[in-house]
């Protein structure tokens, strides 16, 4: 049962959002909104969320937002321990995505990098737990 996304802190460079058990898509699209407008209003933005209830999908989608609005992009996420070290068989670590993204002139599609922390992505994981 989602409530309202609440802003939890707003200053002209920064935001914290609690998503209310809204989806991370859903979520993710009004922080990277946010902090296009700050970034453009000030040089710079960070907008961190919580309290999602899913997967925020493909960060560098995001990533590639903020890029085609000529502003450099970096977008994290976190998820549950579901990576074990070299050589163990703990879980300790998440998959940690990371999406950066940069603008390019002359009308060319941004540059953008997507990709996990770990050998695996997310949903990979997942799947193989099925």
């Amino acid at each position: 049962n989602a409530g309202e996304i609440i802003i939890e802190k707003d200053t002209k460079l920064s935001a914290r959002l609690n998503g209310n058990k809204n989806a991370g898509p859903v979520v993710l699209r009004r922080a990277t909104r946010m902090a296009i407008k700050k970034a453009k209003q000030h040089g710079f933005a960070i907008v961190g969320t919580n309290n999602t209830c899913t997967s925020t999908g493909a960060l560098g989608f995001y990533a590639e937002k903020i890029a085609r609005e000529g502003l450099i992009g970096f977008v994290f996420s976190s998820c549950p321990e579901l990576v074990a070290t070299y050589g163990s068989y703990g879980r300790i670590f998440g998959t940690n995505p990371i999406a950066i993204s940069l603008p390019c002139q002359h009308g060319r599609d941004p540059i953008c990098l997507d990709f996990a922390t770990s050998a695996m992505a997310y949903y990979g994981l997942i799947e193989s737990l099925l």
